[in-house]
């Protein structure tokens, strides 16, 4: 006897972080993106997001083609702000649902919308599907409690699409689950530009220029970033730092800069718009990321993506996309000589540097496509939902 299959249309029911107040990080990005990418594929989305600036940049990104809602951001009322935010999605859920539609709740994971979209699934008997889009390994893998409700969520999903080749390690030895798809996270990326436009052959800056992106704070560990570029100088070659964020030890790294013997060669920028960022990405010559954790940072994918020198940490997910000394290098963020070295190495090596900005450009172009990962997306959640 044939299955039975769904000839309805699918609407799926994305959740982002809910975290933040006032923030846009690379999971919103993501959501937000695939939202887009789904429109072109006549699949109608909509989403749940966490607070007004998420929902005005939606608005932007998406427009008319999704059903946008906010929720309550999370606080400390922590069981307060759960039944009202499963309350509410309910709600609206029940608002955009047609009969002729099969709605497909799709969360993040790890934390707050998977635990939503877990009992909201159970309530509406909604098939649940768990995106991971850059989990912090570490703190999963120390955290028992989290690995015993990934183990819950994971066995009630239909599927789980994972950014990380080794958080699908992890889920198959803990968990026993069959229907994990490596999912790279391409959506959060703007287009690619074409490699005809880049300076790909020799450094685009004299001295060459390197970029810090990022929270400033112990864990992103912008100090490390500047002392690569002191240990440089003080060797007798030339390198600068622009460094691009904001945080707890804003005032601690302007100090910093002050103070250097080096203070020529580096520069706090603060925080800048994504689009405007993006545009000023061309014309970089290193990123340089000394992170203690990360799961895989869109910032990474975005300088690949414009034949930049990645000099970054050898922690979470990064190994799986740098490969050292082909399409970047990799360093133990404790030990920044590790990075000072790498760099000397390519300073006035030619051929080095234009086999590092292709392989980087490569690797964006190649494994990352957008619409070949949102096409199987979708036939990944069709197959799941007729089995």
């Amino acid at each position: 006897m044939k299955k039975k299959k769904y000839k309805k249309k699918i609407h799926i029911i994305l959740l982002t972080s809910f975290i933040y107040p006032q923030r846009i990080g690379g999971v919103e990005l993501f959501v937000y993106h695939r939202a887009k990418a789904l429109s072109k594929l006549n699949i109608k989305t909509s989403i749940f997001c966490g607070n007004l600036k998420e929902r005005k940049f939606c608005k932007q990104k998406v427009g008319k083609k999704s059903s946008i809602f906010l929720l309550p951001t999370y606080n400390e009322t922590k069981i307060l702000f759960f039944l009202s935010f499963i309350i509410l999605m309910i709600q609206n859920i029940n608002r955009v649902k047609k009969k002729d539609e099969i709605l497909v709740i799709d969360a993040h994971f790890l934390g707050i919308p998977a635990f939503v979209g877990y009992f909201v699934s159970l309530i509406l008997k909604i098939p649940l599907i768990i995106t991971c889009h850059g989990l912090g390994i570490d703190v999963l893998r120390k955290n028992i409690v989290f690995r015993k409700f990934q183990n819950l969520i994971m066995k009630h999903s239909i599927a789980v699409f994972n950014i990380s080749k080794l958080h699908i390690k992890m889920l198959q030895n803990d968990s026993n689950i069959k229907n994990v798809h490596h999912f790279p996270t391409a959506f959060g990326l703007n287009s690619i530009p074409k490699k005809s436009s880049l300076v790909m052959d020799r450094f685009r800056n004299n001295p060459p220029k390197a970029l810090f992106v990022g929270r400033l704070d112990e864990n992103k560990n912008p100090d490390a970033a500047i002392e690569i570029i002191e240990k440089i100088c003080e060797k007798g070659e030339q390198l600068s730092l622009d460094i691009v964020g904001n945080g707890e030890l804003k005032t601690k790294i302007q100090k910093r800069i002050k103070s250097s013997h080096y203070k020529q060669n580096l520069s706090f920028l603060g925080e800048i718009k994504n689009e405007i960022l993006l545009e000023m990405l061309r014309d970089y010559d290193f990123l340089i990321m000394p992170s203690f954790s990360e799961g895989l940072p869109l910032t990474i994918l975005e300088a690949l993506s414009r034949g930049i020198i990645c000099i970054v940490c050898k922690v979470g997910e990064i190994p799986n996309i740098i490969e050292d000394g082909i399409n970047g290098f990799l360093f133990n963020p404790a030990e920044v000589e590790q990075a000072v070295v790498k760099i000397m190495k390519i300073m006035d090596d030619s051929k080095s540097i234009s086999f590092l900005r292709n392989n980087a450009y490569n690797t964006m172009n190649y494994e990352f496509s957008r619409d070949y990962h949102t096409r199987q997306y979708v036939k990944n959640i069709i197959t799941s939902i007729n089995n």
